[in-house]
């Protein structure tokens, strides 16, 4: 959904933008091969070799951080019988996409961009955005309108969290939008500096 507005009808997903720093593999065989997507999208993936493969991704498996859809499925992505070197060509949300999926591809998109914002700026050798993150995107129904970066006494870690939209309750929008992302980010990154210690923010 285009920045800075969230997922609305007169504000509705766009052209296929490329997926940074997603995580892409050769299922099999075990232990997998796999290479990292570029800000263009592409990737490459060792070593090679001359035999049809598969090759996937999901959103689950991001750069710092995992996506989470708490209404159903993680999109995901497979291309089979690829020759090396290729291309295999992967399209996550194509067709008609809807609230929950485009929440997935909003959050990735801008949780990506806002990281590596900050990533640029940090020494090279600062490790504090190396925690991996969980976000759950179309998560907590029971507090509409929210999105948090908060402890889940459950897994017993930090996430991020977005919830679907309300409109017939109170006209509230899906909170993954660009702003409301990179905002909630922002206290991961205010949290590792020290300047907050609250659970939930």
């Amino acid at each position: 959904t285009p920045a800075p507005d969230p997922h609305i009808p007169t504000n509705p997903p766009t052209e296929l933008s490329p997926l940074e720093d997603l995580k892409v593999v050769i299922p099999e065989p075990d232990p997998h091969d796999f290479g990292w997507s570029d800000a263009a999208g592409a990737f490459t993936i060792p070593p090679g070799g001359t035999a049809a493969v598969t090759v996937s991704a999901s959103l689950a498996d991001g750069a710092g951080f995992g996506i989470e859809n708490a209404l159903g499925s993680i999109l995901e992505a497979s291309a089979s019988g690829v020759i090396p070197p290729g291309p295999a060509n992967l399209v996550l949300n194509g067709g008609s996409p809807t609230e929950t999926t485009t929440a997935q591809i909003n959050a990735y998109v801008h949780l990506t961009a806002t990281r590596r914002f900050w990533l640029d700026r940090l020494d090279p050798f600062e490790t504090m955005l190396d925690i991996p993150l969980l976000v759950r995107v179309n998560g907590d129904s029971n507090e509409p309108c929210n999105a948090c970066f908060c402890w889940d006494p459950g897994l017993g870690s930090y996430i991020l969290s977005f919830a679907p939209s309300h409109l017939q309750n109170n006209g509230c929008f899906n909170a993954a939008y660009a702003t409301i992302v990179s905002h909630e980010f922002g206290h991961f990154v205010q949290r590792q500096l020290g300047f907050s210690s609250n659970d939930s923010v």
